[in-house]
């Protein structure tokens, strides 16, 4: 079974904008951030969805959804947060993906 979800921001003309805000500004960084500040609330996230497939309330592929759409989240709150919306496109950007069994 391969367990690979990814968050982030897939869109090439975003991506080059992004890239500078994370690395190229000081304080200005989102994704690092996220993952950094909410660490343990994703792990623990994670866990609970895999409980309810061990628990047959879910299947595998509504977990990874559901990691996904948290995620996603998390990381959309972090850029609002942070002041980081002109146009919303790169707010609207952030997405996840799975690889499908």
């Amino acid at each position: 079974m391969n367990e690979l979800v990814e968050v982030g921001i897939f869109d090439s003309k975003v991506l080059e904008y992004a890239v500078k805000l994370e690395f190229g500004n000081k304080g200005n960084d989102f994704l690092r951030l996220a993952y950094d500040t909410h660490q343990i609330q994703i792990g623990d996230y994670i866990a609970d969805q895999y409980d309810r497939v061990f628990l047959k309330k879910a299947t595998v592929k509504e977990v990874k959804s559901s990691i996904v759409e948290y995620v996603v989240q998390v990381v959309r709150n972090v850029i609002l947060k942070k002041g980081l919306v002109n146009t919303g496109r790169m707010l609207n950007s952030v997405e996840g993906r799975y690889a499908e069994n």
